[in-house]
């Protein structure tokens, strides 16, 4: 909720943004998730033919980290993990769920995780709605503020401190969204130039 200021015959409603908003659930889960089932993917050994994969864009793009995520329901399970020691972690913590968000497939990149500003849309204090980009607010209401998306998210602000991410969803043959290829870097390292990360 909001904090209520008095500010003399008019109060003021401060908004209270949340440390980190997870993506939201897409509309086709429940079908994305009988899907990935079906496929009998999940927790299987790991693959040198991905591992391969996932070697070469950690040199292709000079970043530290490179991953095959597949997004189960609470948790990304990883097929293959260049540069992460974990295998797996809680579906809330990270990034790759923002791919299935999208009404169509796409590339997300993320140039700089602490300067990726959106707008949060606030009525009464609370956030009720994420607007796709900050040059579309959303139409619905009018309190907007300024909203980073993933400046508190406990990938970047705790290790392995995201920075930059480039991921392309991996798409099953009934065209259901079950993972991402991507690739991460950490610390203050640069991004890389924007123009190759259509190459995943």
């Amino acid at each position: 909720m909001g904090k209520i200021i008095n500010t003399g015959p008019v109060k003021t409603v401060v908004a209270t943004l949340p440390p980190y908003k997870p993506a939201d659930l897409p509309a086709n889960e429940s079908e994305r998730l009988a899907t990935l089932r079906a496929l009998n993917f999940l927790d299987t050994p790991q693959d040198p033919r991905f591992d391969e994969i996932t070697q070469l864009l950690c040199k292709l793009f000079k970043c530290s980290m490179s991953l095959v995520s597949i997004i189960d329901e609470y948790r990304y399970w990883l097929k293959s993990r260049e540069g992460m020691p974990i295998s797996q972690a809680p579906r809330e913590i990270g990034i790759c769920s923002w791919t299935l968000i999208p009404p169509h497939p796409e590339l997300l990149v993320i140039k700089d995780t602490l300067e990726d500003a959106r707008y949060g849309c606030t009525h009464w204090g609370e956030i009720v709605c994420i607007s796709a980009c900050v040059c579309m607010p959303c139409p619905h209401h009018r309190h907007h503020t300024p909203y980073h998306r993933f400046k508190n998210c406990p990938i970047v602000v705790n290790a392995p401190n995201i920075r930059f991410y480039a991921g392309a969803p991996l798409v099953s043959s009934n065209g259901h969204r079950i993972g991402n290829l991507y690739v991460e870097r950490g610390g203050d390292m640069f991004a890389p130039d924007i123009t190759t990360h259509h190459t995943l």
